[in-house]
């Protein structure tokens, strides 16, 4: 596919769930995302991602200070990327150097599983793919990365030099993915989607006629009431074993080393029909409506 057609770009945190190396996100995420089947930046951000976003900026502040160095801040989500000259791959980071010789990304962990001592280039292998990406969109030099983890107050810096020989395997790697997948006339979809994202693509849906089952539909729906048959077997095995286990314990808090069967307060409960029937205007003020949802019941039967 030449450059000018190509019809969107891949920036430097889409890399990593391409590759499978994401802890977050799956490939076929980022393929809905990027053919449009899901939008490109959600805007529901998790507790983790809207912490990072109050964070990062004092991060970024407190590496220009201690190194002593000039940074400006990357483009907004709301502003277009940066673009490499081949027109297709793109980043966002979090800082430059006016001379964009060096990059400069911010993260928040809750633990150091899978980082090293703080001057080295150990960062999880989804951080350092994202900055390996940036600096061969931008063609920079150097790369550092500030981590600081909340739960022992320790901020840490991770010097990230080029590798030109790496970023061309990675480049050749999701190029090759995009050409697969994404950039065909019709694109092809690498994987199911998960069940969240198709609950939130569909939230409002659920209100036109049924459709006629094709014997694909029929197969699966076969398969999966085969596998909640034996999920329920499964089920009812585990209460058994259950059981006997918390029969042994009896009064006792737990079998050393296996269980513990601890004691726990009633649960507080409130009648919500009472309170909408004595005390309407005060449950007015209190009752919240959630987002839209759909719910799976599943009826398929053999004999039908």
């Amino acid at each position: 596919m030449s450059d000018e057609r190509k019809p969107v770009t891949v920036g430097s945190s889409d890399v990593a769930p391409i590759l499978g190396l994401s802890p977050w996100r799956e490939p076929v995420e980022v393929w809905a995302q990027l053919v449009g089947l899901l939008p490109r930046y959600g805007s529901d951000a998790t507790a983790e991602q809207r912490r990072g976003h109050i964070i990062e900026p004092a991060l970024v502040g407190h590496y220009a200070r201690t190194r002593g160095v000039e940074l400006v801040p990357g483009p907004p989500i709301t502003e277009p990327p940066i673009v490499a000259p081949d027109g297709w791959r793109a980043c966002r980071p979090d800082a430059t150097t006016p001379d964009r010789r060096l990059v400069v990304e911010a993260k928040t962990t809750r633990r150091w599983d899978g980082w090293g001592p703080e001057g080295s280039d150990g960062v999880p292998v989804h951080y350092a793919a994202q900055v390996a990406w940036q600096l061969s969109v931008m063609d920079a030099e150097a790369g550092a990365l500030i981590a600081y983890c909340p739960m022992d107050d320790e901020v840490r810096v991770y010097d990230i030099r080029r590798n030109r020989a790496l970023e061309e395997r990675l480049v050749a790697r999701v190029r090759a993915w995009m050409e697969a997948h994404v950039w065909p006339t019709e694109p092809v979809q690498p994987a199911p989607l998960p069940m969240a994202l198709v609950a939130s693509r569909h939230a409002e849906g659920g209100h036109e006629g049924l459709v006629e089952p094709d014997a694909h539909d029929l197969m699966l729906a076969r398969r999966l009431a085969h596998l909640r048959a034996a999920g329920k077997a499964l089920d009812a095995e585990a209460e058994r074993i259950q059981a006997v286990l918390c029969e042994r314990i009896g009064e006792s808090r737990g079998l050393r080393g296996i269980a513990t069967w601890s004691a726990q307060d009633g649960r507080e409960m409130i009648d919500t029909k009472r309170l909408r029937a004595e005390w309407p205007e005060v449950a007015a003020q209190v009752t919240s409506t959630g987002k839209p949802s759909r719910r799976f019941t599943f009826s398929f039967s053999e004999e039908d």
